[in-house]
Formats: structure tokens, sequence, C-alpha cells
């Protein structure tokens, strides 16, 4: 393993630079189609809710949630942690509906006083 002048990096480490970022990005991936095809009918349900059933606000929800999931990087979260992944992608579409509705979201979604929201059965 020696360097060049041309090539200061031996050139087998680099190869092994780059093979062991292309497993990581492939497991990120994977682990992002996992999440994705798991939890489709979940993203997919609340964004026609939240879109009051028009197919193509519902579709850019969908669209916000998916973003969102990748930023999350789903090879980070275990069982345990699905709720807190499925509370972050609701806010995230939440937050798309409010921008394409407005104060009429905001009067339709707000709690009556004294109600509570409670995320047990997402």
């Amino acid at each position: 393993m020696t360097a060049t002048a041309d090539f200061p990096i031996p050139r087998e480490v680099l190869a092994t630079r780059v093979r062991t970022s292309q497993y990581r990005v492939h497991g990120e991936t994977h682990a992002f189609v996992a999440a994705k095809t798991r939890l489709h009918g979940f993203i997919e349900h609340f964004a026609l809710k939240f879109a009051l059933n028009d197919p193509d606000v519902a579709e850019d929800l969908m669209q916000l949630a998916y973003v969102r999931l990748w930023e999350l990087d789903p090879s980070r979260f275990g069982e345990e942690d699905q709720l807190y992944l499925r509370a972050a992608l609701l806010k995230r579409m939440l937050d798309g509906a409010r921008a394409e509705y407005g104060r009429f979201f905001e009067r339709m979604t707000r709690p009556a006083s004294g109600d509570t929201i409670v995320f047990d059965n997402l």
C-alpha cells in the first residue's frame, strides 16, 4: 500500500472507504423503504383526513411525511420508538395542512376546552 504524488492516499484505503459508505447508504435506504412500506397506510389515512379528502393535497402531505421520515433516518429507531416516529410524521403533515388551509384548519382541529389529545392508538 503505497501513496504516490498524484494519488496521496493509497488506492486500497480509498476503495475500503467507498465500500463502507456504500454499505451505510444501502442500510439507510433499506431502513427507509421498510419504514415507508410499514407506515404507508398510517400516513395515507391521516393525509386524507388532514387534506379534507382532497387527493392532491393528501399526496402533498404524504410527500411531506416521507421527507420527514427520510430526515429522521428510520434505521435509528427501534420498536419502542415507533410512537415518536408516528407523532413526528403527524406533526409534519399537520404543519402542511395548516399552511394549505390556514385558519379554517386551525378552528377545525383545535381541541375543545378541557380535551386532551392522546396518541395511544396511532
